[in-house]
C-alpha cells in the first residue's frame, strides 16, 4: 500500500511525496520497534516523525487549497495532537484513534 501511495504522490506533487515518504518511514519504524519505558526510545522517535509528517501534510494542503473546512480540520488535528502530548503518560489510545 505504501508503494502505491508513493506512486500516487509522485504523479501529484513533489513536496507531498517527501512528506509521505517520511510518514511511511515513521509508520514502519513504529511497527518494527519495541515500546520501552525509557524517556527516549526509537518507538517515540518514529512516533514523532509520523505525527509531524501528518501535521505537515495537512498544513501543506490547507495552505495550498485555502479551504475553510480543511483549515478547521487542521485546527482540530492540532488540538488532538496537543491532547496526546499533554496526556502522554496516560493511556492515549483513544486520542490516537481520534487523531
Amino acid at each position: 500500500m505504501g508503494i502505491f501511495t508513493i506512486f500516487y504522490e509522485f504523479n501529484r506533487n513533489y513536496y507531498s511525496l517527501l512528506i509521505i515518504i517520511f510518514l511511511l518511514i515513521g509508520i514502519i519504524g513504529i511497527i518494527f520497534t519495541k515500546l520501552k519505558k525509557f524517556i527516549f526510545c526509537y518507538h517515540n522517535f518514529f512516533t514523532f516523525i509520523a505525527f509531524l509528517s501528518i501535521n505537515i501534510f495537512m498544513l501543506f494542503h490547507t495552505y495550498n487549497t485555502s479551504n475553510n473546512i480543511l483549515f478547521i480540520l487542521f485546527l482540530l488535528q492540532i488540538l488532538f495532537t496537543l491532547l496526546i502530548i499533554k496526556n502522554i503518560n496516560f493511556k492515549i489510545f483513544h486520542y490516537e484513534c481520534i487523531f
